[in-house]
């Protein structure tokens, strides 16, 4: 088992503590900005820096980046074992692999990227720094997703369109170019 810290204690934190047991990681220490309380038996303090690597479990992806920039400590890349991902895919660090999501070849995911349960991500495509996939989403061969975009549940990205930085796009829907 290998030990790590958590930084959130939401509802995506319980969520991610789960899959890093699954996957033989320990939790060791709790951060959030509002201290006090317990998560999974452990006293929540403020963010120490430290040697052990540290999962940031945050799903809002703006504050996600805020926390990535403050965290010193190595972040961790978590893969739930129900994911299918080619061994051509590349993957940034502190990004998440969430039960049933697929990734196909030559895909490049940044760093801190959520991709949630039953994502989609087809040949080529490129989903920049802290995307949030929504569950059952899909995303077309070649499409690039900007930073920091949210794509809600089901939605569709076409093939080979561009999404720009910081766009949400609606559950249930379809984005075949930027307006």
């Amino acid at each position: 088992m290998r030990a790590y810290q958590l930084y959130g204690t939401g509802g995506h934190a319980k969520v991610l503590a789960e899959l890093a047991a699954m996957t033989q990681w320990t939790l060791s220490a709790a951060f959030s900005d509002n201290t006090g309380g317990l998560f999974n038996g452990i006293e929540v303090t403020s963010y120490k820096e430290g040697m052990l690597p540290v999962l940031i479990a945050i799903g809002h992806n703006a504050t996600r980046k805020l926390v990535a920039e403050r965290v010193n400590n190595k972040e961790i890349v978590l893969v739930h074992p129900t994911a299918v991902c080619s061994p051509s895919v590349y993957i940034g660090e502190g990004t998440v692999i969430l039960s049933g999501a697929i990734v196909q070849a030559n895909v490049k995911i940044g760093k801190q990227c959520i991709l949630n349960i039953g994502s989609k991500v087809d040949h080529d495509a490129v989903v920049g720094d802290y995307v949030h996939l929504g569950p059952g989403c899909y995303i077309g061969g070649g499409a690039t997703v900007g930073e920091g975009v949210l794509i809600g549940p089901g939605a569709v990205v076409m093939r080979n369109v561009q999404v720009p930085a910081w766009t949400e796009i609606p559950p249930n829907t379809v984005f075949e170019k930027a307006p």
